[in-house]
């Protein structure tokens, strides 16, 4: 396996647990998530597991929010310090974008484990094209990248699903929902501002 096992462990795990929360079972097609489509109904068979109604009215709704900010954890643990590898280019721009990150330096630096997924991802379309975002401009998702990474290797706190957190609350719609932190939550909200009950709105 080329992705480094403890990621994709916590990666995998996750997922899991999102799904068991929901409902889905592996390999169960979609049941009942909003899509009407008869082409669907027509060429894919129906799961071997079908819910009660009581099922159905105590799973949890599938948190996709959780399930993009576990892949942003994954990230985050996978490509943390690789701005320390970045290569400021002259004022021209003259340095080819391929050139704008010392890779070889940042594998030399990974533990052995992730040496062949990080050999492989720095070479991809995806990674030098973030680079590029990275390098020529201040992008808001890539500025928001690292201070996730910052926050993920500084912090104690465990994010996700699987994080030390987690609570069950009623909602307003009278459904039980877990609520635990999200890295994206933590790193993406701005910190409240004070404002004085006598000045004007």
């Amino acid at each position: 396996q080329i992705i480094p096992a403890e990621p994709r462990s916590m990666l995998i795990k996750e997922i899991e647990a999102l799904c068991a929360d929901a409902g889905i079972v592996p390999g169960q097609e979609p049941l009942d998530y909003g899509v009407d489509d008869s082409a669907i109904d027509v060429t894919c068979p129906r799961s071997p597991v079908e819910s009660s109604s009581k099922d159905q009215r105590n799973r949890l709704p599938f948190d996709d929010r959780a399930v993009r900010d576990n892949f942003l954890r994954f990230f985050c643990s996978i490509l943390g310090g690789y701005e320390r590898f970045l290569v400021v280019p002259d004022a021209d721009f003259l340095i080819s974008g391929n050139d704008w990150f010392d890779s070889s330096k940042f594998i030399a630096t990974a533990t052995p484990d992730r040496v062949p997924f990080l050999s492989s991802f720095v070479n991809t379309q995806m990674f030098q094209s973030f680079i590029q975002r990275r390098t020529e401009a201040s992008d808001v998702h890539c500025m928001l990248f690292d201070e996730c990474i910052a926050e993920f290797h500084s912090s104690t706190i465990p994010y996700g699903r699987l994080g030390g957190d987690v609570a069950h609350v009623l909602g307003d719609d009278g459904k039980k929902h877990l609520v635990y932190n999200l890295l994206v939550d933590e790193c993406a909200t701005e910190p409240d501002v004070l404002v004085d009950d006598d000045d004007p709105p």
